[in-house]
């Protein structure tokens, strides 16, 4: 039995796998030792001898104690047709299809805004979104507080929104804090109303098919620095859950 260790970067080993149909995914390219002792395929009693795109002979190897197969070979040898889909990092066994791909999270604290009520009432600390005003405004009823905004591009690929919302802080001064949420101009939540007692809410709110979310805080208080300070407890673990990536 033969055997060889041979020092390759891992943009070959990508070739090697996918059998002349890949190309690396990034430009990062890593040496690592693999070893090659005359490892024989057989699928079904019969013997197979990988070979790539070309017809060139591919020999499988072990890296790290895992044993590393052709996947062209091994898929054609069971009459699979196997592609590459280099945009997507995808392989493909059987034919390219749609695939269920699990749900991913994103905090919706890295997501970038695309319209704001007032750029100077929003900010995002240690991925805690507070949505604020420096603006006293008069409401319907009469009563004077702040309001401010903030919308989302999420292009109809998000499934739902999860969040904490925290209540205002200082009951002294009678804050009424309100969250609410919309997908394309359509109400999708309203928090109870806030108040300095008021415990934390968490939410999970169904965002299929909305392009654009709009979350929006209304504060019933007379006095600016306690709006001030009652977001900066703000929305915390706000995620954003999708499969398209």
């Amino acid at each position: 039995m033969k055997t060889q260790i041979y020092i390759i970067t891992i943009t070959l080993v990508v070739l090697l796998l996918f059998g002349g149909v890949a190309y690396a995914a990034s430009s990062l390219t890593k040496s690592i030792s693999v070893t090659y002792r005359d490892i024989k395929l057989v699928i079904d009693g019969e013997l197979i001898t990988p070979k790539d795109a070309g017809g060139n002979t591919v020999e499988p190897f072990i890296y790290n104690g895992t044993t590393y197969l052709p996947v062209r070979a091994v898929g054609e040898a069971f009459g699979k047709e196997v592609s590459w889909d280099g945009n997507t990092s995808t392989i493909y066994i059987g034919g390219i299809t749609e695939y269920n791909k699990p749900a991913k999270e994103i905090p919706l604290s890295s997501v970038s805004y695309m319209e704001i009520g007032n750029s100077e009432g929003y900010n995002v600390t240690d991925s805690i979104i507070r949505i604020f005003s420096k603006k006293q405004v008069t409401f319907g009823d009469g009563r004077q507080g702040y309001s401010n905004y903030v919308v989302y591009p999420l292009n109809a690929a998000a499934i739902r929104l999860t969040a904490t919302l925290n209540p205002p802080k200082y009951p002294g001064f009678g804050p009424e804090l309100v969250y609410t949420i919309y997908g394309d101009g359509v109400l999708l939540y309203t928090s109870p109303v806030f108040t300095g007692d008021t415990a934390p809410v968490t939410i999970d709110v169904d965002l299929s098919g909305v392009a654009q979310m709009k979350i929006e805080a209304v504060l019933v208080c007379r006095v600016w620095n306690s709006f001030s300070d009652a977001y900066y407890r703000g929305i915390e673990n706000a995620v954003i859950v999708t499969t398209d990536y």
